[in-house]
């Protein structure tokens, strides 16, 4: 088990799809940037899945992803930042809290947040080399998510 996180396409907002969706009114844009499909009818959704995986150009909706590391590994940054806990708060309370959580977001008012973080995190130098790479390519990963996230105006979800 570990972390990933992803930042979900904009095609359904921006009209860019393939093809229209089964059942057009039924489609929702979630918090978390996803797509839903608002039936309790097996048919209607399993048709609404074959259609998300290849709607557009994204495969199954999201354009950009990562895994940022298993739950060990989260685990070790998240003690080695401890320390810094208040100078990195979003990634401390939104990211790194757990290194298995999963549906929930963060939004595009955090991701900014984050951003700013980010930055104060390249700075950041650790006595444990191996794990100081760690941190620093956790940051470009998240670096890379945010760029998207901000450029696009959708969330990061985990």
């Amino acid at each position: 088990m570990g972390l990933d996180a992803v930042v979900f396409c904009d095609c359904y907002e921006k009209g860019r799809l393939k093809r229209k969706p089964p059942n057009p009114d039924l489609v929702h844009v979630l918090p978390n940037g996803d797509l839903e499909c608002r039936s309790k009818d097996s048919n209607v959704l399993e048709r609404f899945d074959r259609w998300r995986e290849n709607a557009c150009e994204h495969e199954a909706g999201m354009v950009a992803g990562d895994y940022l590391g298993n739950d060990s590994l989260i685990g070790s940054i998240r003690e080695k930042l401890s320390r810094k806990r208040r100078k990195f708060p979003t990634l401390f309370n939104r990211v790194i809290y757990s290194g298995t959580h999963c549906g929930d977001h963060l939004t595009v008012k955090m991701v900014a947040k984050l951003q700013v973080e980010l930055d104060q995190l390249k700075a950041h130098r650790s006595g444990n080399k191996e794990l100081g790479r760690e941190i620093q390519k956790l940051r470009r990963q998240l670096q890379k998510l945010v760029h998207v996230s901000l450029k696009i105006g959708k969330p990061i979800a985990f």
